[in-house]
């Protein structure tokens, strides 16, 4: 089984007037294995996936080159009240109302959307996610994807990638520690020691779907001929049986392979098990060293078997961190803290989530300190930081014990008035891992806080925290919820090498416009951190005269055109500034790019250009002017 053998299998590409179209059947989809597949005899490949309300389905893009990206569906639906939404990296991209056909053996293909979606190089996630009434059916056939600027298939989608995973048997859950064995030939140096019936597991946690074929499992025997099975989510996935060995006790360090197990499965993406189990072994065992996993993805950058995120929080960035004392840390600073002072961020979680607190970096001297950390009004876990003498440096394995406890909620104290300096002290920063502590934060937004309830006179610095947000099944990921932010850009701050000049009009945003003709061309830079998608632009000018085009270009790509009406007021109009926008959908990476406005058609008189205003929306992101 291969995940290239699928992406061979269903892509249908048709290449008329250069232009690439991609039919990706609905069934071979992320997370289509949780839904039911029907058989209809009219479907392109004769099935459909059947959907009902919230159902969503994941597909990984791969944009080699800029491009506009045109997408449609074939679909049946028995509801009135459907409507489809198409998601690029957790944003709307495009939305559906769905016809009603006559019976689930009827489909249409929908109209490619009147906007393109305008993606740059790089790797996105596109999602499709379906909303209806509780008892609708809705079946999808395919989405089919079509871009102008390429004529391959494979600048649109990601190609698998063949990566090898290798767990440690220590690292399964289930067995008694005391037989963890001592060997020298092992890859730890250890092994794990199992006798008939005993069975061990290993939970993994994947992102997008992946092919797993087992490549090895290595053992040490001495002894007769001892029988395995592994299974993955409690489905046989192959069995295989030891070499058997007799030699007085000597054999155990000598480690042999299993070699291929069974055949390759499909995992979609949540959280499985992988099973071992000695079906039946003589009295001394079998000694189990690692297994491998050959694992074929279309996420080669990523642990296929991790979808846990971390995020370290600088103690600088939480509200109140600004007006207190600054020590040199990590990034910069860190952050002094005495009784009763508290530090707090808001968290915005995009889907249900379980949240730990992993680790504190923080240096101190002098006697204990006591901090707590909550969630709201909710204690997750306090520590007591103990009599410090010294404090490792932060670069180091190495960590201090402490006192700790998960005690009931208790009132958080008020942020005292003003703060005061008392002197700097050295930069030697501990960090200190935490016990296990877990809280269920639900969707929203969340006021995260760690309170100094104990300190000596000289407090206590503290530099990040780092938390896990552990997603599982969730299917839409993120710690950070949607912003929106409108960019204003005034024409005159624009390199103004190719046009006409400036004019002062006291209508104007800031009293001055960029008059342009046929043929001009202003640029600016854009620069973006995170990922942002530019959703509507809006354009202030002028005219007095015949219609005029301007046209919006990223990349020399164009976002779209403005075609102005007609104004002809003798000289008059130039003051009067209208404002007209242009629906869009570019979706931005992390990275420099070049805003173009083009006047690409004008009578005599030309135009006069305003200023230009990006609607935009990002979870971790910017877009600002460089």
């Amino acid at each position: 089984m291969s995940i290239q053998k699928n992406v061979v299998a269903i892509l249908l590409l048709t290449l008329v007037k250069s232009i690439s179209t991609i039919q990706l059947e609905a069934e071979l989809f992320t997370l289509a294995k949780t839904m039911d597949i029907k058989e209809r005899s009219s479907a392109s490949n004769g099935k459909t996936l059947q959907m009902t309300n919230q159902d969503a389905l994941q597909y990984e893009l791969c944009i080699k080159n800029p491009m506009k990206l045109f997408i449609s569906l074939r679909y049946s639906n028995t509801e009135n009240s459907t409507n489809v939404k198409v998601l690029i990296d957790g944003q709307q991209a495009w939305s559906l109302n769905a016809s009603t056909t006559s019976h689930s053996f009827s489909f249409v293909t929908s109209d490619s959307l009147d906007q393109p979606i305008l993606l740059f190089e790089g790797r996105y996630t596109l999602t499709v996610v379906i909303e209806t009434v509780e008892e609708a059916v809705f079946e999808l056939d395919y989405l089919e994807l079509s871009s102008p600027e390429t004529t391959k298939p494979q600048d649109m989608i990601c190609l698998p990638n063949r990566k090898q995973v290798h767990i440690e048997i220590e690292d399964f859950s289930d067995f008694d520690v005391s037989k963890i064995m001592r060997r020298s030939g092992a890859s730890t140096s250890r092994t794990v020691l199992l006798f008939q019936g005993q069975t061990i597991k290993y939970k993994i946690c994947i992102d997008t779907a992946i092919i797993v074929d087992i490549q090895e499992l290595v053992y040490s025997n001495d002894g007769k001929s001892d029988f395995i099975v592994i299974k993955i989510d409690d489905k046989v996935v192959g069995s295989f049986s030891t070499v058997a060995v007799s030699s007085n006790g000597r054999a155990w360090n000598n480690f042999r392979t299993s070699g291929i197990i069974g055949k390759g499965i499909r995992l979609d993406s949540g959280v499985h098990e992988v099973e071992i189990s000695v079906v039946s072994a003589d009295s001394f065992g079998v000694e189990l060293d690692y297994m491998t996993f050959s694992v074929e993805t279309l996420l080669p950058d990523k642990d296929p078997f991790k979808c846990v995120s971390k995020k370290q929080l600088e103690a600088e960035s939480f509200k109140g961190g600004e007006r207190m004392r600054l020590r040199k840390a990590s990034k910069g600073y860190a952050i002094n803290l005495k009784n009763g002072e508290f530090l707090q961020k808001n968290v915005c979680l995009r889907v249900d989530t379980n949240v730990s607190i992993d680790k504190i970096a923080y240096s101190g001297f002098g006697t204990s300190n006591t901090l707590s950390f909550y969630a709201g009004a909710t204690k997750i876990v306090t520590l007591t930081t103990g009599t410090i003498p010294y404090s490792h440096d932060e670069q180091t394995d190495e960590s201090i014990s402490g006192t700790f406890s998960l005690n009931s909620p208790t009132a958080i104290p008020t942020l005292p008035p003003g703060f005061t300096s008392n002197g700097v002290k050295k930069n030697n920063l501990t960090t200190l891992n935490l016990p296990e502590n877990r809280i269920k934060l639900s969707k929203g937004l969340h006021a995260m806080s760690v309170v100094v309830e104990n300190s000596d006179a000289s407090g206590i610095d503290i530099d990040f925290m780092s938390l896990t947000f552990s997603f599982e099944n969730n299917l839409l990921q993120g710690i950070e919820c949607l912003r929106h932010q409108r960019v204003l850009m005034e024409a005159e701050q624009f390199p103004l090498n190719n046009t006409r000049g400036l004019r002062y009009r006291s209508n104007a945003s800031s009293n001055r416009t960029v008059y342009m003709k046929q043929g001009d061309i202003i640029k600016r830079a854009l620069c973006v951190t995170g990922r942002v998608k530019v959703s509507m632009t809006t354009i202030l000018f002028s005219n007095d005269g015949l219609a005029d085009q301007i046209s919006i270009q990223i990349q020399s790509i164009p976002m779209g055109t403005l075609l102005t009406a007609v104004e002809s007021k003798n000289g008059t109009g130039w003051n009067d500034i209208e404002s007209k926008t242009i629906d869009s959908a570019q979706f931005l990476h992390e990275g420099e790019y070049e805003l173009q406005v083009v006047a690409a058609n004008t009578d005599k008189y030309g135009i006069e250009l305003d200023a230009l205003i990006l609607d935009i929306s990002t979870v971790d992101g910017s877009l600002v002017p460089c």
